[in-house]
């Protein structure tokens, strides 16, 4: 079965800067766990390359 379709309604009583803000917090706490998992990979990463060989550069592996 296929999933819904999201629909997303905004009724905006305020000014168009404080809906971007809104809006933007709102996609911050989203997506907060993906980011912090995303951060404490790249430390291991890091830590685990700088003991192999430190003149190589960092690596940055995104999730998608």
């Amino acid at each position: 079965m296929d999933k819904p379709k999201l629909n997303y309604r905004f009724h905006v009583t305020a000014t168009p800067e404080k809906l971007i803000k809104e809006l933007l917090l709102v996609c911050v706490e989203a997506n907060k766990k993906k980011v912090e998992d995303g951060l404490k990979d790249d430390e291991i990463n890091t830590s685990s390359e700088e003991e192999n060989d430190s003149s190589q550069p960092i690596k940055v592996r995104r999730k998608k």
